[in-house]
C-alpha cells in the first residue's frame, strides 16, 4: 500500500535553524459555576479605550471547511474589530502550501490536518495549538454483505483513493484490528469512482467521507452493509495552529484575543447560517445556498468545535503512532508539547474537557 508522506518542509526557510520552544505565559482563569460556554465581554468598540490592533493573516485552502476563518476576516461581522484584531485570509491552492507558509513565516496561523502537522514539527516547525478546528467523524467502509469484520477483508479489494485520509483510515483500522496492510488489496480509484467500482463488483468495499458510502450502499442494496467501526479507530482532527513566533510577538493577550475571536466566529457561524454561508460563497465562487447547503449535509456544524478533548488527543497521539509505524517519522512530538489549553480556559472553560491530559 502507498502511504502519503507529507514533502519535506525545510526549517531552514523560517531562518535556518529552529526557533526554541516558546516559554507560554498561563493567563489567569476564572472559576465557573456553570457548564454553559461563557465568553467574557468583547473589547469596547470605543476607539478611545481600543488597545493597538493584532494582524493576523490565517493560511487556508479554497474550502468549505474554511467558513470560520472567512467570518472573520469580513469586517461587516465586526468580530475581528471587537478583539482589536486585523484579519487577513490567503488562500493557498493546496495544503502543504499553506503549511509551508506558516513554517516560512508567511502567515501567523495554518489549520492542517493533524499528521502534517505532526510531521513539521517534527522537522523544526514551531506551532502552538490553542483550540480545535475540526473534529468529525465520517469515514465509513462499505461492503458486500458477507463482510462483517477487519478479518474479512483479508485477500480482498478496497476502493479508495490512493494517499487519501481514507486509505490512512483504513491501515489505522486494519492495524487496531491486527490485520496486516499488505494482506488486504487497495486500488486506487478517483472518488467519483467507488460507487461505480462497487457496484460493478470491481471491488469488494469502498472507504470514503459520507455522503458517497451511504450512496454507495444505496446503489448496492441488500447485497452490501456498512463493516466494521472505522470510527473507532480514526476521526478527521486537526487544531488551529498559531505561530510561536506570532505568539512571542503578542503574548497571552494576543492569543487571548484570537482564541476569543474564534469561538464568537463559531457561535456566529452557527447563530448566523446564510450570512455565514454567504461569506464564504463569495470567497469560493459559489452561491450562498450551495455553501449552506453542504455545510448541513455534510455536518460541518457540528464539526467545528472549537474545543479541547482528551478524545482529541487520543487519536493526535494514535496519528503519531501511524506514522511512526508507517516510517513517516522516527518519533512523534509529545502532544501537549505543542497542544496549550491554557487560553482557552481563560475564554470560555467549558470548552475544555482534559482530564487525562495536562495540555
Amino acid at each position: 500500500m502507498t502511504i502519503a508522506v507529507l514533502p519535506t518542509l525545510l526549517f531552514a526557510a523560517c531562518g535556518g535553524s529552529a526557533e526554541p520552544v516558546p516559554t507560554t505565559t498561563r493567563p489567569p482563569t476564572t472559576a465557573v459555576t456553570t457548564t454553559t460556554t461563557t465568553l467574557p465581554p468583547p473589547l469596547t468598540s470605543s476607539t478611545t479605550t481600543l488597545p493597538p490592533t493584532i494582524a493576523v493573516t490565517i493560511g487556508v485552502t479554497p474550502s468549505l471547511a474554511f467558513g470560520i476563518p472567512f467570518v472573520l476576516a469580513e469586517p461587516t461581522t465586526g468580530i475581528a474589530a471587537a478583539n482589536a484584531l486585523e484579519v487577513t485570509v490567503q488562500v493557498f491552492a493546496t495544503p502543504e502550501e499553506a503549511l509551508a507558509a506558516a513554517v516560512a513565516g508567511e502567515v501567523d496561523v495554518s489549520l492542517p490536518e493533524a499528521q502534517e502537522a505532526l510531521v513539521a514539527l517534527t522537522e523544526g516547525a514551531c506551532f502552538l495549538a490553542p483550540l480545535d478546528f475540526i473534529d468529525e467523524d465520517t469515514m465509513r467502509l462499505v461492503g458486500r454483505s458477507d463482510l462483517i469484520t477487519a478479518d474479512d477483508l483479508i485477500g480482498r479489494k478496497v476502493g479508495t483513493v490512493a494517499g487519501s485520509r481514507a486509505e490512512t483510515a483504513l491501515q489505522m483500522w486494519l492495524s487496531d484490528e491486527g490485520v496486516d496492510w499488505d494482506e488486504v488489496e487497495v486500488v486506487d480509484l478517483a472518488s467519483l469512482d467507488l460507487v461505480a467500482a462497487l457496484v460493478e463488483g470491481r471491488v469488494d468495499a469502498v472507504i470514503w467521507t459520507e455522503p458517497l458510502p451511504g450512496q454507495a450502499l444505496e446503489a448496492c442494496g441488500e447485497e452490501c452493509r456498512y463493516v466494521g467501526e472505522v470510527g473507532a479507530s480514526y476521526r478527521e482532527v486537526a487544531l488551529v495552529n498559531v505561530a510561536c513566533r506570532w505568539q512571542q510577538a503578542h503574548g497571552a493577550e494576543g492569543m487571548t484575543r484570537l482564541v476569543r475571536a474564534w469561538v464568537e466566529g463559531k457561535e456566529y457561524l452557527r447563530n448566523n447560517l446564510d450570512a455565514a454561508a454567504a461569506i464564504t460563497a463569495d470567497r469560493l465562487r459559489l452561491t450562498g445556498e450551495e455553501v449552506a447547503t453542504r455545510w448541513r449535509e455534510r455536518g460541518w456544524l457540528d464539526a467545528w468545535g472549537a474545543n479541547l478533548t482528551d478524545a482529541q488527543m487520543e487519536m493526535i497521539e494514535a496519528y503519531g503512532s501511524y506514522l511512526e509505524a508507517a516510517g513517516v517519522v522516527q518519533q512523534a512530538p509529545g502532544v501537549c508539547s505543542w497542544v496549550n489549553s491554557a487560553w482557552l480556559e481563560a475564554v470560555a472553560p467549558s470548552l475544555v474537557s482534559l482530564d487525562q491530559y495536562d495540555c
